[in-house]
């Protein structure tokens, strides 16, 4: 027997995944602890010990009641619907922690939402990314599995699939789009060799054929004859939007930013492919929002600036141009830490909607190619904590379950863990013993919160917020008001105590390059101890001398 969780209505028939009242996920009496993928509803630091995944299947697909159109009448053709690609991934974390940079905020949603129809693709709990192809009628998708991806492609209305990419064909694969004909599949990649470049493969198989550009992110115009695309210079911290030909000939720089101001990869053309939507970044902004949104016209080398609102956070994939040319949609933050949410962007004015209604993770949008569809990615993540006695991940035992999220983890000296979660209701510090017991809740002001570390007398915990822009904070071990340790650096993060507890070692972004630098524990002024492009310091035991990552100037 199943139950609605939500009206309470049981059904007999097992073979049914979701609540004909009400679409909800119907819980099964002998599963009611496993993760699973929902509708819409209606009203960190990586440890040594191995990481393990675990994926969530669903094979249902579901539809909510249709709700009116939500664009102005003068301006409605038809109802959006939003189809969802849901994804359910468990991460077992292994005697130490799993640190994820989103989401962080529990700001509650706008109050202005408008009504919406969404209707769910796929529930198998394993996709990625996807798109819709232009007529509507096909839907490519990368499906995760273990640790490798393939590319699938769904007929919507028969529910039959065709992989025409197999898992391992490519070390990695990101950004898939319809070509506008819909005759092709164009994905980003990047082979055995490690070399990334953009790939087109036909819509229902064959051999990929490379387009000969080194990116990880495009975007194609609306009919197909030019490439907008993303590349960055680590070592002079140059970033920039290029354009070329479909066959990747005669590209050229369009937009560019280096040191304070940069270009965020992901763009998007418009309808008649005359401008070009793009993502700039000002790090003068700190602490507001960072981002704004730009346009590009070819033909005459000018950028103008978007009204409305500046951005914290754009998904690289999650920008639309929506065929009738009078809206943006994005998968986007405006406020640091809050959840990936899908806006919809007036133009040319900026005013921003958001058009979702829940608190989840939304990642990628395709639309069609008459604006009446949309797809986006759903992702729910449950995250348990393990310890294991060893470095061996099999002998580990799982000491918190997975009904929540929970990141960040970081050893006591006596042997607690302190560690990020939301089973409060908001993304709180917490510390429990090593068997899982004794879990205590250490902050409780509802920000949430990133990467926790204890310091070596075991009395203090350090974390970072992203009020202010993102900053350093400490608190007692035992619970008490919040203190902040450092102000003004841009992004900083991977905190580390010295061994004598004095100082906090971290990076972050002045002028667009990462540096290592150490504030006191008591707070005031950050010193800069590296000048190459560095991340992620480590002191050694004596506390002599500080490891870390950098980029290699050859």
């Amino acid at each position: 027997m199943k139950t609605c969780p939500k009206c309470g209505l049981t059904y007999e028939d097992l073979s049914l995944n979701f609540c004909l009242e009400d679409g909800e996920w119907l819980q099964a009496e002998d599963s009611q602890d496993e993760a699973s993928t929902k509708v819409f509803p209606a009203s960190g630091d990586p440890g040594e010990a191995a990481t393990q995944h675990r994926i969530v299947n669903t094979d249902e697909t579901a539809v909510l009641p249709t709700g009116a159109a939500f664009e102005p009448e003068a301006r409605r053709r038809g109802p959006l619907v939003i189809g969802v690609i849901s994804v359910a991934i468990v991460l077992l974390a292994a005697g130490y922690g799993i640190y994820r940079w989103a989401p962080w905020s529990d700001k509650p949603a706008p109050a202005q939402m408008p009504d919406i129809s969404v209707k769910r693709l796929t529930g198998e709990g394993k996709v990625h990314e996807a798109a819709i192809s232009p007529d509507g009628k096909f839907l490519a998708f990368l499906e995760v599995k273990g640790e490798k991806k393939s590319l699938g492609v769904k007929q919507i209305e028969t529910n039959s699939t065709v992989e025409i990419l197999r898992e391992g064909e490519f070390e990695d694969i990101n950004n898939v789009v319809f070509s506008p004909d819909g005759n092709f599949v164009y994905f980003a990649a990047i082979d055995s060799g490690k070399k990334k470049s953009i790939y087109k493969v036909a819509t229902l198989g064959g051999s990929p054929l490379p387009v000969p550009i080194a990116t990880l992110s495009f975007s194609l115009s609306s009919d197909g004859s030019k490439i907008a695309y993303y590349e960055d210079n680590p070592k002079t911290t140059e970033t920039a939007i290029m354009i070329a030909e479909s066959d990747g000939s005669k590209a050229r720089k369009a937009v560019s930013g280096e040191a304070e101001t940069w270009v965020e990869a992901g763009s998007a053309w418009s309808p008649d492919g005359k401008q070009l939507l793009v993502i700039e970044g000002n790090d003068k902004r700190a602490p507001e929002p960072a981002l704004s949104l730009a346009v590009y016209s070819p033909d005459d080398n000018s950028l103008k600036g978007l009204g409305g609102d500046r951005w914290d956070f754009i998904d690289t994939g999650g920008i639309v141009w929506a065929p009738s040319g009078d809206f943006v949609y994005l998968s986007a933050t405006r406020v640091a830490g809050d959840t990936m949410r899908i806006w919809r962007v007036s133009f040319p004015d900026g005013e921003a909607v958001e058009i979702t209604r829940n608190d989840k993770d939304y990642r990628g949008l395709s639309i069609t190619s008459d604006g009446t569809r949309l797809v986006t990615t759903e992702q729910e993540i449950r995250s348990g904590v393990w310890v294991s006695p060893d470095l061996d991940p099999m002998n580990a035992v799982e000491v918190l379950p997975g009904r929540g999220d929970t990141w960040g983890l970081s050893w006591s000296p006596d042997g607690r863990i302190v560690y990020i979660s939301d089973q409060s209701g908001s993304r709180e510090v917490w510390i429990m013993s090593a068997d899982g017991s004794g879990q205590t809740q250490i902050t409780n002001d509802r920000i949430s919160k990133a990467e926790p570390k204890v310091s070596p007398d075991g009395k203090t915990v350090i974390y970072f917020s992203p009020i202010d822009g993102f900053q350093l904070y400490k608190v007692p071990i035992g619970g008490g008001n919040p203190t902040r340790i450092v102000t003004g650096q841009i992004g900083p993060e991977s905190p580390e105590f010295s061994k004598d507890g004095k100082f906090i070692a971290f990076s972050a972004w002045p002028a667009g390059k990462q540096s290592i630098f150490r504030v006191p524990i008591a707070g005031g002024r950050s010193e800069r101890l590296t000048e190459l492009p560095s991340a992620e310091p480590s002191f050694s035991p004596d506390g002599t001398m500080l490891a870390c990552f950098y980029l290699a100037e050859n």
